[in-house]
Formats: C-alpha cells, structure tokens, sequence
C-alpha cells in the first residue's frame, strides 16, 4: 500500500519542472542538429562524459568484446555431464520406496502392483516428463510423497535447464562438473550475461539492466547508464517524450514545446 505525506509547498514543485524545462531545451537542440532522438541522447551523454573527466570508460564494443570473452570463460569453467545426476537418484529413490510400500498395502491385489509398478517402471525419458506424469500419482508411501513434492517444487528449473543443456551443453567443456543447484545458479548467471550480451549488440540501452552491468562489469559503467536512464525518465514524466521497450517518441507537449524554442529562437522579420 502506498503511504502519501503531505506537506507545505516550498516552490520545489516549479524547480523541478524548469529543471525538466530546461533539460529538455538541451536534448531539443540536439534533436534539432542531428534530427534523430538517439543522436541528440547521445550528446546529452557526451556532455555527461565532459563534466565528469575521471570517469574511465571504454568503448561500447571493448565492453562487449570483454563480455564475449567472459562468455568463454564459463564454457571453458564448467560442464554440465552431470547436471541432472542427483535429481535423478532423488527421483529414483522415491519411486523405490513406493514400490516397496506397494508390495506391502496390496499383498492382497497382484494386479494393482502389477499395474502401479508397471507405470512406474515406464516412466518418459526426459526427467522434467518423468516427474510432470507422477503430479498426480496416488502415492501410497508417505515419505515417497512427501519427497516427491519437494522435487515438484525444482519442475520448472529441471525444464529449464533441461533446454539450456539442449543448446549449449556441447559448448560447456570445463573441468569443473556441477550438480543441479549449481548447474542452475550458473545458468541463471549465464542468462543474465547473455541478456546483457544482447542488449549491447542492439543498443537496448534504455532497458539495459543496471544491476547486471554492475556485476559483470564495473561501477562506472552502472553510473553512466543509470544517468542515461535517469535523463530519459526525466523527459519521460515530464510529459515531454514516450518511452516504450527501447523506442523514443515525442508527445504533443514535447512537439508543442520545440515550436515554441524554434519561434524563441527563430530571427524576427
């Protein structure tokens, strides 16, 4: 629940909103220049850059040469040959426990173990359709059950990372094997980088993670595009510009706004 406080006007309201004004009449002078939004964002960062000398950046294709190479390095790092070895005792073991639970509570009814024992016997292959077609097995052995629902609860990871071992295992030729829990935290890590991976390629930069350009990269990189994001939310609620995904539009008040600059600015007869 949102909780608002109210308190006395101080005139920041009107600061924050020439504030805006003026941010905008910079990044519409640029617009003007370069006639492209990207182009005029762009110099905005530039100025950034100048106002802040110390800051050590490389180029956007040095980082990502760099995440590129750090993509190798998980290849090279782990393998995945195991990935899936202790779901597959875990499962293994229930399914044991059930059987011999069966031949206890049906000593009387052969053919009900014989068709439970047959089901469990022919499980699917592929361990994720292993576990999805026993969700709704009638477990006679309580502990059987009750370990089967802890790993119901891993189902979806197992998918996932049933397909990531799908498309990358042959690429993964480390020497250092993980187990599930591992397998999947890497995974997820791997993702990530992946994503960021992507977003430089296409210049997704205005939904670019921060946090992941913090962890795979540095902090003055997470600075520069936390103040590139910040300058295009700043246009955004201030009604000047629209921001959907990585796309810029202008609004009718931003349009409404350049019009006024360019009568401002435009040389009287």
């Amino acid at each position: 629940m949102k909780i608002y406080h109210y308190s006395e006007w101080d005139g920041t309201e009107s600061k924050l909103k020439l504030e805006e004004e003026k941010l905008f009449d910079e990044f519409s002078e640029y617009l003007l220049q370069e006639g492209n939004m990207y182009a005029a964002l762009q110099w905005l960062m530039m100025q950034y850059l100048s106002s802040n000398p110390n800051m050590n950046l490389m180029t956007l294709d040095q980082y990502l040469d760099y995440l590129e190479s750090l993509k190798e390095e998980y290849f090279k790092t782990f393998n995945l040959d195991y990935a899936f070895d202790d779901i597959k005792k875990k499962l293994k073991e229930i399914i044991n426990k059930e059987v011999s639970t069966l031949d206890k509570k049906f000593s009387d009814n052969k053919k009900e173990i014989a068709e439970r024992k047959f089901l469990l016997d022919n499980l699917p292959k592929k361990l994720s359709k292993a576990i999805e077609s026993l969700r709704f097995y009638d477990f006679q052995d309580k502990n059987a059950k009750k370990e089967f629902e802890k790993l119901l609860r891993d189902l979806e990871k197992v998918r996932q990372l049933e397909e990531f071992f799908d498309k990358y295992n042959k690429k993964f030729h480390g020497e250092t094997p993980l187990q599930f829990q591992d397998a999947v935290e890497m995974m997820e890590e791997f993702k990530r980088l992946d994503n960021l991976i992507k977003d430089f390629k296409e210049g997704n930069f205005i939904t670019i993670n921060l946090e992941d350009l913090k962890f795979f990269l540095n902090e003055e990189i997470f600075q520069f595009f936390e103040h590139l994001q910040g300058v295009i939310d700043k246009l955004k609620n201030s009604g000047f510009i629209e921001v959907s995904g990585n796309k810029m539009s202008l609004t009718p008040k931003g349009i409404k706004r350049i019009e006024t600059l360019l009568t401002l600015t435009s040389p009287k007869p």
